[in-house]
């Protein structure tokens, strides 16, 4: 069901689902120093599924991605591409089982409306 809320409801799970996927593999992890990239993924995300992503826009980018040289620069990319990438293909698999679960409920009652007549 595609209510007025969805786009905020599913850009917060990116954004959420970013961070969680981020502190996974950073043992000294602060939500806070990652906002911006949680951000990104969560906007790369909605703009991959067609949702609004008024919620997650990005007005700048944060000083200190001024100051990396080129190098430490495309680390930080590959970070976000392979955050968009993770985060993207666990919201396709729990879409595609929300999808499965809704047809298979949707089956059920069909048969119960069936037998009821």
């Amino acid at each position: 069901n595609r209510c007025s809320d969805f786009p905020k409801i599913f850009t917060a799970l990116a954004k959420a689902r970013a961070h969680v996927e981020m502190k996974r593999s950073n043992q000294e992890y602060r939500a806070f120093d990652y906002e911006f990239h949680a951000r990104c993924v969560a906007y790369i995300v909605a703009e991959k599924y067609g949702v609004d992503t008024k919620d997650v826009e990005i007005f700048g980018i944060p000083q200190k991605f001024a100051e990396l040289d080129e190098k430490a620069l495309k680390a930080e990319l590959e970070k976000l591409h392979n955050g968009a990438k993770d985060v993207s293909a666990i919201m396709l698999n729990y879409f595609e089982k929300d999808k499965e679960k809704g047809g298979k409920e949707t089956r059920a009652k069909k048969e119960t409306q069936r037998e009821d007549r």
